[in-house]
């Protein structure tokens, strides 16, 4: 049994409109990056200058929000097809968390926080994504300007 995602939708944005597979290679090659950077053993990270209290609260909220940007991006606009897959994002989320002392050999711990983050950033992905690609109320200042001048009367492409 397949599960049919569909074409996604096509965005405000051209440079947005991208061929639906190379959406989803995009956001599945981010998703295999994703799983290394959580699973990878700590003394992998070893070497990283701390530049801030939290730094790693700051990365997992935006790997999070990164991804659920590029998911959403990559599906049809149904909304049982996203409501699902929202579910399934915050699940992995969670669940990435709760296995790391496990999959890393006790290497990497289960941290509150880092959880919090998680969730936040995928939160705040999807409803960006949802407010600016996807809201049809949200015109751009070129948008305004043609439909002003298409009221006056004046061809598009014509200069004052």
């Amino acid at each position: 049994m397949s599960i049919d995602f569909g074409e996604p939708v096509q965005t405000r944005w051209p440079w947005f409109n991208w061929p639906s597979w190379a959406r989803r290679i995009l956001t599945l090659s981010f998703l295999a990056l994703v799983n290394w950077l959580m699973l990878a053993p700590a003394g992998v990270f070893r070497g990283i200058h701390v530049f801030l209290a939290h730094q790693d609260k700051i990365a997992h909220f935006g790997i999070f929000l990164t991804l659920a940007f590029l998911v959403r991006w990559s599906l049809n606009r149904e909304r049982i097809v996203q409501a699902a897959v929202f579910v399934a994002l915050v699940i992995y989320a969670g669940s990435i968390e709760v296995f790391q002392p496990l999959l890393t050999k006790m290497s990497r711990g289960f941290e509150w926080l880092d959880l919090v983050s998680n969730y936040v950033g995928i939160f705040t992905g999807w409803y960006l994504f949802g407010k600016t690609v996807f809201d049809p109320k949200i015109i751009s200042l070129h948008d305004m300007i043609q439909e002003e001048r298409s009221v006056q009367g004046i061809a598009p492409g014509v200069v004052d």
